[in-house]
Protein backbone atom coordinates (compact mmCIF):
# COMPACT_ATOMS: atom_id res chain seq x y z
CA UNK A 1 0.00 0.00 0.00
CA UNK A 2 1.60 3.44 -0.64
CA UNK A 3 2.39 5.85 1.92
CA UNK A 4 0.71 8.87 2.50
CA UNK A 5 2.79 11.77 2.30
CA UNK A 6 2.75 15.26 4.14
CA UNK A 7 4.00 18.61 3.25
CA UNK A 8 6.21 20.51 5.57
CA UNK A 9 6.08 24.32 5.32
CA UNK A 10 8.52 24.96 7.34
CA UNK A 11 12.43 26.13 7.58
CA UNK A 12 15.37 24.53 6.60
CA UNK A 13 19.02 24.84 8.64
CA UNK A 14 20.74 27.11 7.58
CA UNK A 15 19.99 29.05 9.80
CA UNK A 16 21.10 26.50 12.57
CA UNK A 17 18.65 26.26 16.10
CA UNK A 18 15.17 26.58 16.69
CA UNK A 19 12.55 25.42 13.58
CA UNK A 20 15.08 25.01 11.20
CA UNK A 21 16.58 22.24 13.51
CA UNK A 22 13.59 20.82 14.45
CA UNK A 23 12.60 20.48 10.81
CA UNK A 24 15.68 19.21 9.92
CA UNK A 25 15.62 16.35 12.64
CA UNK A 26 12.11 15.65 11.43
CA UNK A 27 13.25 14.87 8.27
CA UNK A 28 16.15 13.06 9.31
CA UNK A 29 14.31 10.71 11.59
CA UNK A 30 11.28 10.45 9.55
CA UNK A 31 7.59 9.95 10.52
CA UNK A 32 6.52 6.15 10.86
CA UNK A 33 4.09 5.66 7.96
CA UNK A 34 4.58 8.85 6.19
CA UNK A 35 6.79 10.14 3.52
CA UNK A 36 8.16 13.43 3.72
CA UNK A 37 8.65 16.54 1.66
CA UNK A 38 9.67 20.09 2.85
CA UNK A 39 8.35 23.56 1.08
CA UNK A 40 11.65 25.74 2.45
CA UNK A 41 10.90 28.83 3.93
CA UNK A 42 14.24 29.78 5.38
CA UNK A 43 15.16 33.22 5.33
CA UNK A 44 16.21 35.08 1.93
CA UNK A 45 19.32 36.61 0.95
CA UNK A 46 22.03 37.94 3.75
CA UNK A 47 20.33 38.39 6.75
CA UNK A 48 21.10 36.51 9.52
CA UNK A 49 19.55 35.12 12.13
CA UNK A 50 17.96 37.36 14.70
CA UNK A 51 18.58 40.18 12.40
CA UNK A 52 15.37 42.67 11.95
CA UNK A 53 14.35 41.69 8.16
CA UNK A 54 14.33 43.84 5.19
CA UNK A 55 11.34 44.47 2.80
CA UNK A 56 12.88 43.27 -0.05
CA UNK A 57 14.19 39.88 0.84
CA UNK A 58 10.54 39.14 2.89
CA UNK A 59 9.24 40.06 -0.54
CA UNK A 60 11.51 37.65 -2.41
CA UNK A 61 11.48 34.96 0.32
CA UNK A 62 7.19 35.13 0.17
CA UNK A 63 7.23 34.88 -3.76
CA UNK A 64 9.52 31.62 -3.31
CA UNK A 65 7.39 30.16 -1.00
CA UNK A 66 4.55 30.87 -2.46
CA UNK A 67 5.83 29.45 -5.80
CA UNK A 68 7.52 26.37 -3.95
CA UNK A 69 4.39 25.71 -2.21
CA UNK A 70 1.46 25.89 -5.42
CA UNK A 71 4.12 23.55 -7.52
CA UNK A 72 4.46 21.04 -4.42
CA UNK A 73 0.63 21.05 -4.03
CA UNK A 74 0.19 20.00 -7.86
CA UNK A 75 2.83 17.92 -8.84
CA UNK A 76 2.73 15.68 -4.90
CA UNK A 77 -1.00 16.03 -3.65
CA UNK A 78 0.26 16.07 -0.35
CA UNK A 79 -2.46 14.09 2.06
CA UNK A 80 -1.23 16.92 4.86
CA UNK A 81 0.32 20.13 5.13
CA UNK A 82 1.88 20.80 7.99
CA UNK A 83 2.47 24.06 8.41
CA UNK A 84 4.81 25.58 11.08
CA UNK A 85 4.24 29.19 12.54
CA UNK A 86 6.52 31.40 13.88
CA UNK A 87 3.91 33.50 15.38
CA UNK A 88 6.05 36.47 13.96
CA UNK A 89 4.15 39.84 13.23
CA UNK A 90 5.03 39.89 9.79
CA UNK A 91 5.46 35.96 9.67
CA UNK A 92 1.70 35.35 10.29
CA UNK A 93 0.54 37.14 6.83
CA UNK A 94 3.08 34.75 5.09
CA UNK A 95 2.10 31.94 6.98
CA UNK A 96 -2.02 32.88 6.21
CA UNK A 97 -1.09 32.91 2.15
CA UNK A 98 0.35 29.36 2.70
CA UNK A 99 -2.71 28.09 4.47
CA UNK A 100 -5.67 29.88 1.96
CA UNK A 101 -3.39 28.10 -1.02
CA UNK A 102 -3.30 24.87 1.22
CA UNK A 103 -6.85 24.91 1.59
CA UNK A 104 -7.49 25.96 -2.01
CA UNK A 105 -5.86 22.84 -2.95
CA UNK A 106 -8.19 20.86 -1.14
CA UNK A 107 -5.53 19.63 1.17
CA UNK A 108 -5.75 18.73 4.72
CA UNK A 109 -4.33 21.72 7.01
CA UNK A 110 -2.55 21.66 10.48
CA UNK A 111 -0.54 24.60 11.82
CA UNK A 112 1.95 23.99 14.52
CA UNK A 113 2.51 27.55 16.05
CA UNK A 114 5.96 27.48 17.25
CA UNK A 115 6.32 30.77 18.72
CA UNK A 116 5.76 33.46 21.71
CA UNK A 117 1.59 33.64 21.83
CA UNK A 118 2.43 36.38 24.10
CA UNK A 119 2.90 38.91 21.02
CA UNK A 120 -0.58 38.46 20.20
CA UNK A 121 -1.49 41.16 22.80
CA UNK A 122 -5.52 42.74 22.59
CA UNK A 123 -3.86 45.50 20.60
CA UNK A 124 -2.34 43.47 18.03
CA UNK A 125 -5.41 40.70 18.14
CA UNK A 126 -7.00 43.70 16.67
CA UNK A 127 -4.41 44.45 13.65
CA UNK A 128 -3.81 42.64 10.51
CA UNK A 129 -1.30 39.96 11.96
CA UNK A 130 -4.11 39.51 14.83
CA UNK A 131 -6.78 38.59 11.80
CA UNK A 132 -4.50 36.43 9.94
CA UNK A 133 -4.17 34.62 12.89
CA UNK A 134 -7.87 33.94 13.55
CA UNK A 135 -7.92 32.67 9.54
CA UNK A 136 -5.02 30.55 9.82
CA UNK A 137 -6.85 29.17 12.80
CA UNK A 138 -10.43 28.46 10.94
CA UNK A 139 -8.83 27.14 8.28
CA UNK A 140 -6.85 24.60 10.09
CA UNK A 141 -8.24 20.92 10.50
CA UNK A 142 -5.47 21.10 13.55
CA UNK A 143 -3.87 23.32 15.50
CA UNK A 144 -0.96 22.22 17.40
CA UNK A 145 0.76 24.21 20.29
CA UNK A 146 4.13 23.26 21.91
CA UNK A 147 2.89 22.86 25.84
CA UNK A 148 -0.10 22.22 28.01
CA UNK A 149 -1.10 25.53 28.95
CA UNK A 150 -0.45 27.00 25.41
CA UNK A 151 -3.90 25.40 24.51
CA UNK A 152 -5.99 27.61 26.76
CA UNK A 153 -4.03 30.40 26.03
CA UNK A 154 -4.43 29.99 22.12
CA UNK A 155 -8.18 29.12 22.32
CA UNK A 156 -8.57 32.43 23.98
CA UNK A 157 -6.38 34.18 21.36
CA UNK A 158 -8.25 32.88 18.46
CA UNK A 159 -11.83 32.32 20.10
CA UNK A 160 -14.04 29.39 19.26
CA UNK A 161 -12.62 28.56 15.62
CA UNK A 162 -10.35 26.31 17.36
CA UNK A 163 -12.38 25.06 19.88
CA UNK A 164 -11.92 20.72 20.08
CA UNK A 165 -8.90 21.38 17.61
CA UNK A 166 -5.82 22.19 19.60
CA UNK A 167 -3.64 19.42 20.21
CA UNK A 168 0.20 19.61 21.93
CA UNK A 169 2.84 18.56 19.69
CA UNK A 170 6.15 19.16 21.77
CA UNK A 171 9.47 19.72 20.17
CA UNK A 172 12.48 16.52 21.14
CA UNK A 173 15.70 15.56 20.75
CA UNK A 174 17.17 12.89 19.25
CA UNK A 175 17.10 9.24 21.23
CA UNK A 176 20.96 9.36 21.02
CA UNK A 177 21.34 13.06 22.50
CA UNK A 178 24.13 14.04 23.49
CA UNK A 179 26.11 10.89 23.09
CA UNK A 180 28.38 11.91 25.31
CA UNK A 181 28.63 10.83 28.83
CA UNK A 182 28.00 13.96 31.29
CA UNK A 183 31.02 14.82 33.52
CA UNK A 184 30.35 18.28 34.47
CA UNK A 185 34.14 20.61 34.80
CA UNK A 186 35.88 17.50 35.43
CA UNK A 187 36.56 18.33 39.22
CA UNK A 188 38.00 21.50 38.46
CA UNK A 189 37.75 24.23 41.07
CA UNK A 190 35.92 26.68 38.97
CA UNK A 191 32.30 25.53 37.68
CA UNK A 192 31.22 25.85 34.16
CA UNK A 193 27.77 27.97 33.09
CA UNK A 194 26.48 27.11 29.88
CA UNK A 195 24.23 29.22 27.19
CA UNK A 196 23.48 28.07 23.86
CA UNK A 197 21.05 30.23 21.50
CA UNK A 198 20.82 33.72 19.68
CA UNK A 199 23.57 35.67 21.47
CA UNK A 200 20.70 39.01 21.11
CA UNK A 201 19.26 41.13 23.56
CA UNK A 202 16.06 39.52 23.38
CA UNK A 203 17.03 36.10 24.40
CA UNK A 204 18.56 37.69 27.32
CA UNK A 205 21.96 37.09 26.60
CA UNK A 206 22.93 40.95 28.14
CA UNK A 207 21.65 39.40 31.40
CA UNK A 208 23.64 36.63 31.06
CA UNK A 209 26.71 39.05 30.76
CA UNK A 210 25.64 41.03 33.85
CA UNK A 211 25.23 37.71 35.59
CA UNK A 212 28.39 36.46 35.01
CA UNK A 213 30.00 40.42 35.94
CA UNK A 214 28.43 39.54 39.21
CA UNK A 215 29.55 35.54 39.63
CA UNK A 216 33.13 36.33 39.25
CA UNK A 217 33.70 32.59 40.88
CA UNK A 218 32.15 30.90 37.37
CA UNK A 219 33.23 30.48 34.08
CA UNK A 220 30.55 31.04 31.36
CA UNK A 221 30.46 29.78 28.08
CA UNK A 222 28.39 31.01 25.42
CA UNK A 223 27.36 29.67 22.42
CA UNK A 224 25.76 31.18 19.29
CA UNK A 225 25.38 33.26 16.83
CA UNK A 226 25.28 37.53 17.50
CA UNK A 227 23.70 40.38 16.18
CA UNK A 228 25.91 42.63 14.55
CA UNK A 229 24.33 44.91 17.21
CA UNK A 230 24.95 42.95 20.04
CA UNK A 231 28.79 42.29 18.74
CA UNK A 232 29.52 45.52 20.66
CA UNK A 233 28.40 44.30 23.71
CA UNK A 234 29.90 40.91 23.53
CA UNK A 235 33.54 42.88 23.17
CA UNK A 236 33.19 44.26 26.79
CA UNK A 237 32.20 40.62 28.21
CA UNK A 238 33.53 40.29 31.66
CA UNK A 239 36.83 37.88 31.55
CA UNK A 240 34.75 34.97 32.56
CA UNK A 241 32.92 35.01 29.91
CA UNK A 242 33.81 32.54 26.77
CA UNK A 243 32.13 33.61 23.36
CA UNK A 244 32.40 30.30 21.15
CA UNK A 245 29.93 31.44 18.39
CA UNK A 246 28.20 29.27 16.65
CA UNK A 247 29.64 25.53 16.93
CA UNK A 248 28.22 22.35 15.25
CA UNK A 249 26.10 19.64 16.95
CA UNK A 250 29.64 17.51 18.47
CA UNK A 251 31.03 20.78 20.00
CA UNK A 252 27.51 21.64 21.46
CA UNK A 253 27.02 18.36 22.81
CA UNK A 254 30.78 18.38 24.24
CA UNK A 255 30.20 22.10 25.57
CA UNK A 256 26.94 20.74 27.70
CA UNK A 257 29.03 17.46 28.82
CA UNK A 258 31.27 19.41 30.80
CA UNK A 259 29.05 22.06 32.06
CA UNK A 260 27.52 22.57 35.55
CA UNK A 261 24.58 24.49 34.97
CA UNK A 262 22.87 25.88 32.13
CA UNK A 263 21.31 29.64 32.07
CA UNK A 264 18.60 30.13 29.54
CA UNK A 265 17.51 34.01 30.66
CA UNK A 266 15.54 34.40 26.91
CA UNK A 267 12.91 37.24 27.00
CA UNK A 268 10.29 34.94 24.79
CA UNK A 269 10.57 31.74 23.73
CA UNK A 270 8.34 29.18 22.02
CA UNK A 271 9.83 25.67 23.17
CA UNK A 272 13.82 26.09 22.86
CA UNK A 273 15.46 23.06 21.40
CA UNK A 274 18.87 24.49 23.43
CA UNK A 275 17.12 23.75 26.80
CA UNK A 276 15.98 20.05 26.09
CA UNK A 277 19.63 19.20 24.81
CA UNK A 278 20.64 20.55 28.20
CA UNK A 279 18.04 18.80 29.84
CA UNK A 280 19.15 15.63 27.67
CA UNK A 281 22.87 15.86 28.86
CA UNK A 282 21.92 15.87 32.67
CA UNK A 283 22.29 19.06 33.21
CA UNK A 284 20.56 21.42 36.05
CA UNK A 285 18.59 24.44 34.28
CA UNK A 286 18.36 28.43 35.36
CA UNK A 287 15.85 29.70 32.90
CA UNK A 288 12.81 32.28 32.41
CA UNK A 289 9.30 31.02 32.81
CA UNK A 290 8.13 31.92 29.14
CA UNK A 291 6.62 29.76 26.68
CA UNK A 292 6.93 26.32 26.92
CA UNK A 293 10.05 26.50 29.36
CA UNK A 294 8.03 25.50 32.94
CA UNK A 295 6.12 22.53 30.91
CA UNK A 296 10.21 21.48 30.11
CA UNK A 297 11.73 22.54 33.38
CA UNK A 298 10.03 20.98 36.66
CA UNK A 299 10.04 23.96 39.10
CA UNK A 300 12.13 23.17 42.23
CA UNK A 301 12.74 19.55 40.78
CA UNK A 302 14.92 20.04 37.62
CA UNK A 303 15.50 23.64 37.62
CA UNK A 304 14.78 27.26 38.86
CA UNK A 305 12.68 29.55 36.94
CA UNK A 306 12.44 33.29 37.23
CA UNK A 307 11.34 35.88 35.68
CA UNK A 308 13.22 37.37 32.24
CA UNK A 309 15.43 40.27 33.17
CA UNK A 310 15.64 39.64 37.14
CA UNK A 311 19.69 39.75 36.96
CA UNK A 312 19.20 39.16 40.95
CA UNK A 313 16.76 36.06 40.70
CA UNK A 314 19.32 34.40 38.44
CA UNK A 315 22.61 35.24 40.09
CA UNK A 316 20.82 33.82 43.24
CA UNK A 317 19.36 30.40 41.55
CA UNK A 318 22.95 30.36 40.03
CA UNK A 319 24.74 30.11 43.25
CA UNK A 320 21.98 28.08 45.12
CA UNK A 321 23.56 25.64 42.30
CA UNK A 322 27.16 25.60 42.42
CA UNK A 323 27.32 25.91 45.68
CA UNK A 324 24.89 22.81 45.99
CA UNK A 325 26.75 19.68 43.93
CA UNK A 326 24.31 17.18 45.74
CA UNK A 327 20.89 19.30 44.21
CA UNK A 328 22.95 19.94 41.12
CA UNK A 329 23.18 16.01 40.52
CA UNK A 330 19.32 15.72 41.56
CA UNK A 331 18.03 18.23 39.21
CA UNK A 332 20.47 16.96 36.59
CA UNK A 333 19.18 13.13 36.54
CA UNK A 334 15.75 14.95 37.34
CA UNK A 335 15.74 16.42 33.78
CA UNK A 336 17.54 13.49 31.96
CA UNK A 337 14.56 11.70 32.52
CA UNK A 338 11.60 13.61 32.03
CA UNK A 339 13.57 14.10 28.84
CA UNK A 340 13.31 10.22 28.10
CA UNK A 341 9.96 9.75 29.03
CA UNK A 342 8.59 12.95 27.02
CA UNK A 343 10.78 14.34 24.82
CA UNK A 344 12.75 12.02 22.63
CA UNK A 345 11.99 11.61 18.90
CA UNK A 346 11.30 7.59 19.55
CA UNK A 347 8.14 9.53 21.99
CA UNK A 348 7.05 12.54 19.72
CA UNK A 349 7.42 11.60 16.33
CA UNK A 350 4.82 8.85 16.81
CA UNK A 351 2.40 11.20 18.23
CA UNK A 352 3.16 13.33 15.04
CA UNK A 353 2.26 10.23 12.87
CA UNK A 354 -1.04 9.56 15.00
CA UNK A 355 -1.87 13.63 14.53
CA UNK A 356 -1.69 13.02 10.80
CA UNK A 357 -3.83 9.88 10.73
CA UNK A 358 -6.44 11.29 12.50
CA UNK A 359 -6.51 14.77 10.80
CA UNK A 360 -6.78 12.16 7.18
CA UNK A 361 -9.44 10.00 8.19
CA UNK A 362 -11.47 12.54 10.49
CA UNK A 363 -15.22 13.14 9.52
CA UNK A 364 -16.99 16.20 9.53
CA UNK A 365 -14.05 18.31 8.77
CA UNK A 366 -14.10 20.62 6.08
Amino acid sequence: MKRRSALLVSPLPPPNGGVAAWTRRVVDEGIPGWQLRVVDTRIRGDRALFEEPRLRDEIVRTVVIFVSLCWSLVTTRPDVVHLNCTLSQTGVLRDCLCALVSRAGRRRLITHYRGDLSFFRPEALRGMSGRALRLIASLSHRNLVLSDRAVAEFEALVGRSAAGRTTVLTTFVDDGWPGTAHSGSHGASRLRVVYVGGLTEKKGTGDLLEVAARCPELDFVLIGTPTTAFNERLALAPGNCVVLGPQPPSRVAAELASADIMLFPSWTEGSPNAVLEAMAAGLPIVATHVGAIPDLVIEGKGGLLRDPRDIDGFVRAVRALAVDPALRACFGARNRQVCDDRFRASRVLPRMAQVYEDVVTSSGQT
